[in-house]
């Protein structure tokens, strides 16, 4: 049976008014984010308190995610920091990993340290910027549940499917938002051995 993954309009919105929402001053506070990191390629930012309206965000996600591809909801949610794009390029490929791939990465999960990383070029006011939320909330998701994968990339299929989705809602795709056409994402999903 296919599931409806289309959110009400209602939904969207409420989102959206989440996500855009700021308390007086954090904009300014974020916005001179990227220069500060990219001073200091081993800093980062926290973004996500635990009560914040960002947690409330991450939560309507990880549901969505719960509605929509039978994962389980987690019991607690990752922080979202925004760090240069070195260390994305670290805790993406390793600790030898050449620091210029991190140029291309927009967001990384750390299984260990249940954190979502981010490009500090990261919009949370686009489609896109969010749909980089849902891929990683996904794999999230799939370590508070112990899943585990016969590759690397068995565990992007899912997560690549669900950024799709989100970005569908929005009428864009991967292959708009981000140049990841479909030969490109049976190559990023398949185990290679």
């Amino acid at each position: 049976m296919e599931r409806n993954r289309k959110l009400p309009t209602w939904v969207v919105g409420v989102v959206s008014a989440l996500w855009l929402y700021q308390p007086s001053g954090t904009m300014a506070a974020e916005a001179g984010m990227a220069d500060a990191i990219s001073a200091d390629p081993g800093s980062a930012v926290v973004l996500s308190e635990p009560a914040s309206d960002r947690s409330k965000l991450l939560d309507m996600i990880a549901g969505w995610l719960a509605m929509n591809y039978d994962l389980p909801r987690p019991d607690d949610l990752p922080d979202l920091v925004v760090t240069a794009p070195e260390r994305l390029a670290v805790l993406r490929y390793g600790p030898d990993a050449d620091p210029a791939y991190g140029d291309d990465l927009v967001a990384v999960y750390s299984d260990s340290e249940r954190r979502i990383y981010l490009a500090p070029g990261w919009d949370p006011a686009t489609p896109a910027g969010l749909s980089a939320i849902v891929h990683e909330m996904v794999h999230h998701l799939q370590n508070a549940a112990g899943m585990r994968h016969a590759c690397p990339g068995e565990r992007e299929a899912l997560a690549y499917a669900a950024q799709e989705d989100w970005l569908g809602l929005f009428a864009r795709s991967l292959e708009s938002e981000f140049g990841i056409d479909r030969g490109t994402r049976k190559l990023l999903t398949m185990c290679m051995y």
